[in-house]
């Protein structure tokens, strides 16, 4: 006899991290500082590339601003305004650095990081 499980995927929800620390001390949750390691980097906003060169490690404290959902964060990103503020434009930057890192990382053969022959 087999068995057979249904999984409701939309309300499905595994951690990464024992409850203690996904919801405390590890969360991002809104409006909490949070002690951090940032990495300072510069994007090309024509292209979406990384100036690997200027970036730097700091120490620092960060406050989520926004806990967005992926239906929010979709939302955003889609939406074309006049009027972008600076939230949606970080977004939207690094949406299109990570769409030139995966077109880049297609054309890469991962054991030689040397193009495809």
């Amino acid at each position: 006899m087999r068995s057979l499980y249904i999984l409701n995927i939309k309300n499905f929800y595994k951690p990464m991290l024992p409850n203690d620390l996904n919801r405390d001390i590890c969360s991002l949750n809104q409006d909490e500082q949070r002690l951090s390691v940032t990495l300072w980097i510069d994007i090309n906003p024509q292209t979406g590339l990384v100036d690997f060169e200027s970036s730097r490690y700091e120490l620092s404290k960060i406050q989520n601003r926004k806990r967005f959902t992926y239906a929010e964060a979709d939302k955003l990103l889609k939406e074309e305004s006049k009027e972008d503020n600076a939230l949606s434009s970080a977004l939207k930057a690094l949406q299109r650095s990570a769409q030139s890192r995966r077109a880049f990382r297609k054309d890469i053969d991962c054991f030689t990081m040397g193009p495809h022959h």
